[in-house]
């Protein structure tokens, strides 16, 4: 098994942080991981993505070309990167700031509506844990239970009740997911 996937979005959107808890999450699954952060010039509103790859043995580089999965948390990462899925492949966008549908074809687009999470929720930091559930309940590359258990790893100054909050979105990520492979059946 190899799974190369590309998160992108702007600073301040918790993209690395998504790459690094999906890494954990696939350490714990016992897969061999590779975890490659990018940053624009500015941090908070500039660029930032990161490749992560999953991998039943060795990884040899970061360095991919076209991905298994994309997810674009922006209208300018989903400009740059939707011709990096490849065919047969899986983009994940928020359509929460992504209006228009992506013009891919032969690639499975999966939107996922961050905002209807957050604003339930109260708190639009946890958008990507809502992404991380769905990628969980989609890819299977990780359970839910992994990616609760790297959020104790990664996350390990956070207060229960935060901690908590994240938990719930990625359930409800998954949720979504649930619901949209529901009604394609």
């Amino acid at each position: 098994m190899l799974h190369e996937m590309l998160i992108a979005g702007f600073g301040g959107q918790g993209i690395v942080t998504l790459g690094k808890l999906i890494a954990y999450a696939g350490m714990l699954e016992g897969h061999e991981v590779c975890l490659w952060p990018r940053y624009g010039a500015e941090m908070r509103g500039g660029t930032a993505n990161c490749t992560v790859i999953l991998s039943s043995e060795v990884i040899d580089s970061p360095l991919v070309d076209v991905f298994d999965t994309v997810v674009v948390m922006s209208n300018p990462s989903m400009v740059r990167f939707q011709d990096r899925v490849k065919h047969g492949g899986q983009l994940f966008w928020n359509s929460t700031l992504i209006h228009k549908e992506p013009q891919r074809i032969n690639v499975e687009k999966i939107a996922i509506d961050t905002g209807s999470v957050v604003a339930e929720l109260g708190n639009i930091k946890v958008a990507n844990m809502v992404i991380l559930g769905a990628i969980s309940q989609k890819t299977k590359l990780f359970s839910l239970d992994s990616a609760s258990s790297a959020m104790t790893k990664v996350f390990t100054d956070l207060k229960p009740d935060v901690l908590q909050l994240n938990e719930l979105a990625v359930l409800k990520g998954a949720e979504i997911l649930i619901s949209l492979q529901g009604a394609q059946n």
